[in-house]
């Protein structure tokens, strides 16, 4: 009979569309847990300042070897968009261990002393450690 077929297709239909949301549910889901996992993986931390400063926040050499560091004295970025910070100091030094190659301390300007870490590689830089620790002077 034609309204039981006509029945049986929107039965059909029906389940076809809970199955097209289920899907569409779990890719929701797998892209959530996806951004969380690149947000995690590209998550790096710095701070900079005096040695008197950064001692006044807690941060003396021997921590800095260590994974127990207070994280929320640190500035958290991405580091695929940190690509230079302005030191604000005529004088720095990274005390955390990042390859020299990739990176660059250089003067503001001609007329600005004050230097500016570049960073050249971004992956090569956060290679050795996802923390940044900048003592300027």
């Amino acid at each position: 009979t034609l309204f039981r077929s006509i029945a049986d297709l929107e039965n059909k239909n029906k389940a076809q569309l809970d199955s097209i949301n289920k899907v569409n549910d779990l890719a929701a889901q797998q892209l959530a847990h996806i951004q969380t996992q690149d947000k995690q993986l590209n998550t790096v931390w710095y701070i900079k300042g005096t040695k008197k400063e950064l001692k006044a926040k807690g941060l003396k050499e021997k921590l800095l070897k260590t994974a127990n560091i207070n994280k929320s004295i640190f500035t958290e970025v991405d580091k695929r968009e940190f690509t230079e910070l302005d030191l604000g100091s005529k004088k720095a030094e990274l005390t955390t261990s990042h390859p020299a190659a990739s990176y660059s301390l250089e003067r503001k300007s001609a007329t600005d002393k004050n230097l500016v870490l570049k960073i050249k590689d971004y992956d090569a830089f956060w290679s050795n450690s996802k923390i940044l620790v900048i003592q300027t002077r």
